[in-house]
This record gives structure tokens, C-alpha cells and sequence, in this order.
């Protein structure tokens, strides 16, 4: 493109124009940039924001689904206590052992709750006695690795 060396008064306000038609463009580049940035930042903290959520609720889901669970597993204890007959002993053992499997499949473990242990108040409840050893877990607790789902209930001595 050839270039006009005149000075006259209409080449020097075409230059002047594209100047400032040239400038008001890189802002407005400058700026669409930055908003592309801004959301795609956002963007990024939506989906992980938005994973994070949904892993709350798969854990949330799965705990609830435990909870379900545990008058069934507290009926085979209680079948497995009473029961004097070695086969039918065998049968819910097996169904309760199956349970814990599945329970230790997704991260869900038994609490230790064994007579002579120290009683531990953020994993057992004292249902009667008041001393600080266990003498006889009533009902059997489970837990995570982060939290607590029912703490074991436990008799002290």
C-alpha cells in the first residue's frame, strides 16, 4: 500500500481517525480477552465446584443407604445371640459377614469395642455404667475414614 507523504488537512484527520478507530479496537480486543479469561476461570471453578457437590452427594447417598441397612445387620446379631442351633448360627453368619464385606467395599468399617477396651467417647456411646472400660458392646458401630456413621453403644465397668 502505497503511503501519501502530503500534509494536507484530510490525510493528516483520515490518520488521526484510523489512529483512534486502531486504538479503540485493541481496548476493545484487550477487554473481550480479559472476559474470555474471566469465564473461563469461572468455568473451571463451576466444574470443580460442581464435583465437588456431586462426590458430597455420592457419599451422602451411600451413608444414607448404610443407615438403612443397619436394622437388618442389628436383627442378624441379634438372631446370631439368641440362635442355639450350629447351622442356622452358620447361615446368618455368613449373611452378616456378606453385609460387612459389601460395607468394607465402599469404606465402611466396623468400630473395635471389645470388653477390656478404653472407652473412647467420639466413637462409643455409654449406654449404661459409668466407668472408662468397656465391659460389653451392646450394638455395633460403623465409621469411615473421616467420620463417625453410629458410634458403637457400649457397657462400662
Amino acid at each position: 500500500m502505497a503511503k501519501c507523504n502530503c500534509k494536507c488537512e484530510t490525510c493528516k484527520t483520515t490518520i488521526e481517525n484510523l489512529t483512534l478507530e486502531l486504538e479503540s479496537a485493541r481496548k476493545l480486543a484487550e477487554d473481550n480477552l480479559n472476559l474470555a479469561k474471566y469465564q473461563k476461570a469461572e468455568f473451571e471453578n463451576y466444574k470443580k465446584r460442581n464435583a465437588m457437590e456431586a462426590g458430597i452427594a455420592a457419599a451422602e447417598a451411600k451413608i444414607d443407604t448404610v443407615l438403612r441397612m443397619f436394622p437388618i445387620l442389628d436383627s442378624l446379631e441379634f438372631g446370631m445371640k439368641q440362635i442355639t442351633d450350629q447351622a442356622a448360627y452358620d447361615g446368618l453368619k455368613k449373611i452378616f459377614d456378606a453385609a460387612e464385606v459389601v460395607f468394607a467395599s465402599i469404606g465402611i468399617k466396623p468400630i473395635q469395642a471389645n470388653p477390656g477396651d478404653s472407652f473412647d467417647p467420639h466413637v462409643h456411646e455409654s449406654m449404661y455404667g459409668a466407668g472408662s472400660i468397656i465391659e460389653e458392646e451392646l450394638q455395633k458401630g460403623y465409621r469411615t475414614e473421616k467420620r463417625v456413621i453410629r458410634p458403637s453403644k457400649v457397657k462400662l465397668k
